[in-house]
Order: C-alpha cells, then structure tokens, then sequence
C-alpha cells in the first residue's frame, strides 16, 4: 500500500498533534512531580507566561514561581482535553484542565479547580515547545481537609465492606 501526499500530509499532522497533547501532559507532570528543569526544558527562551493577574512572566520567572508547589502536601494536575490548530513549525491550541491541591498542616485544605489555557507553539529542532500560555481560571473550590475523608474530588467516610 502506497501513501499518497493528502494521506501522508494529514499523517504528519496528527503526529504533531500528538506532540503538543504530550507537551501540554507533560507540564502537568512537570509541576507536580516538581520537575521545574524539566518544566523550563517545555518552553522557548523568549516564551510568555500569563496567570490570571495578566502580569507576563518569562521562563525563567514562571519556573520559578512554580517552585511555591513545594509547600503544598500535594498536586494533581489533569489534562481534560485540548485542541490544537497547526500551521507547519507554530500552532496555537485550547487545554481544559482540572487540578487537586493539598496545603501542609496545620493550616490543611483541599482546594478543586478548572482552567484553560490558550497557548501557542512554536516547533524548535524539531521538537515543540511553548511560546505563550495564558491561564484562565473558571472557578475554584476550598474546604478545610478533613484527615478522616479519602482525600479527592468526592470526598466520602472510608467505608469498611463485611464479608460476605
């Protein structure tokens, strides 16, 4: 079976649609795995980062704002879905995303969130990196952690099941 130029052109592209659903995965691994080398590797010298307040960050600023993950407990970031339009070597993409944290005692709490991040891409030695990301917040919700509930989005009693 041969290959012709529509088959292979629309191959390519999901290829590099692939890569930037990775590249958005991987940033959330970055941060709360609190790879902050790796995370600076995911961006383009000259990148743009905006985080609700519209205050541009460079890389090498946002990495570093990103170390204040380390006085959480823990994080969970996920990514929902994301779109990406591709035009050869930039693309610009949509991500919809829902993150966990969990502050240290004593202060203690759980706060749930959904965002979006509207970013462009620009493909760098062949590899695809963030040159703008610009996060949205859609809502938020915190609660005092209660250390006898399961911990998560559906905070419910551990529940003990009897034989049976």
């Amino acid at each position: 079976m041969t290959m012709d130029d529509a088959q292979l052109a629309r191959l390519l592209l999901l290829a590099d649609k692939q890569e930037l659903q990775e590249l958005v995965a991987v940033y959330s691994q970055c941060l709360d795995h609190r790879d902050y080398e790796r995370l600076r590797s995911l961006f383009t010298e000259d990148s743009i980062n905006l985080h609700g307040d519209d205050t541009p960050l460079g890389v090498d600023e946002f990495v570093e704002g990103t170390r204040s993950n380390d006085a959480h407990a823990h994080t969970t970031h996920y990514v929902l879905q994301a779109l990406f339009d591709v035009d050869g070597d930039t693309a610009t993409g949509e991500a919809y995303k829902m993150s966990y944290q969990l502050t240290s005692p004593p202060e203690s709490r759980e706060t749930l969130w959904a965002s979006r991040s509207q970013d462009e891409f620009r493909r760098v030695d062949g590899v695809w990196k963030f040159t703008r990301r610009a996060i949205s917040l859609d809502w938020t919700h915190v609660r005092t952690y209660n250390p006898a509930m399961k911990p998560g989005f559906y905070l419910e009693p551990e529940v003990t099941r009897g034989e049976d």
